[in-house]
Formats: structure tokens, C-alpha cells, sequence
């Protein structure tokens, strides 16, 4: 692959997972109030920010270069986070603080940790697949 052909997919990886994360998300309140909730108001929204960063990050990381997936979904997740805990720490300073930003944490520190578990793994079968090769 070209290092041309690799810069692009990771340009086209980043909106990408924008724009999953945000129809993940929506996915799941959807699906939330259409079942009638999935343990409470705070449990859904929290499982929906989860849902939209497994999403976001398994798309983005697939978009990008095959070799590269395992950063790619380390990029994502910590982004997302990083993001996310940036808005909670400025509703704190400013004093706006919601509930639902610390859920924003919570969801993605969850989501996230889904999504790593499954890279790690998956690169660790393609690892041990190829080193018995």
C-alpha cells in the first residue's frame, strides 16, 4: 500500500467514525424507547454513548490501513474519551455540570473497553495464526 493510499484512509477513517458514532448512538435510543427503556433513563443514555463508541471505532478502525487497525481503534477510543472528559472537566469549571456528562465518561470508558478487548484479541489470533505459519 502507498504511503498516498495510507494517509487517505486514515483522512476518510476519522469523519467515518464521526459520523458512526453519532448513528450508533441514535441507534440505541431508538432502540431504547422503543423497548420501553433498558433499566432506566441513565442506564440507556450511558449504554447508548457506549454503543456509539463501539461503532464509531470499529468503523473508523476498519477504514484505516489492515495493519494499522489495532492503533486505529486505540485512536478512536482515546479520542472519544479524551474529548469526552474534556467536556465533563469544563462543566465542572464552569459550573454547568450535568449528570449526563459524567454518563458521556462512563459510556465511553465501557464502549471503549469493548472495543479494545476485541482488537487486542483479534490481533492476537492473527498473530499466533502467522507465527505457526
Amino acid at each position: 500500500m502507498s504511503r498516498l493510499a495510507r494517509i487517505l484512509r486514515w483522512v476518510i477513517a476519522a469523519p467515518a467514525a464521526a459520523v458512526a458514532f453519532i448513528a450508533g448512538f441514535v441507534l440505541f435510543v431508538m432502540i431504547s424507547q422503543h423497548i420501553g427503556g433498558v433499566g432506566g433513563a441513565g442506564v440507556a443514555y450511558a449504554w447508548s454513548v457506549a454503543f456509539g463508541t463501539i461503532a464509531g471505532a470499529v468503523v473508523g478502525s476498519f477504514i484505516a490501513p489492515p495493519d494499522q487497525r489495532k492503533l486505529a481503534s486505540r485512536v478512536f477510543v482515546g479520542a472519544l474519551v479524551a474529548l469526552l472528559a474534556t467536556y465533563l472537566i469544563v462543566s465542572f469549571v464552569d459550573h454547568t455540570f450535568k449528570f449526563t456528562n459524567a454518563l458521556d465518561v462512563a459510556g465511553s470508558l465501557l464502549g471503549g473497553g469493548i472495543v479494545l478487548r476485541l482488537f487486542n484479541r483479534l490481533a492476537g489470533t492473527s498473530t499466533s495464526a502467522t507465527s505457526q505459519t
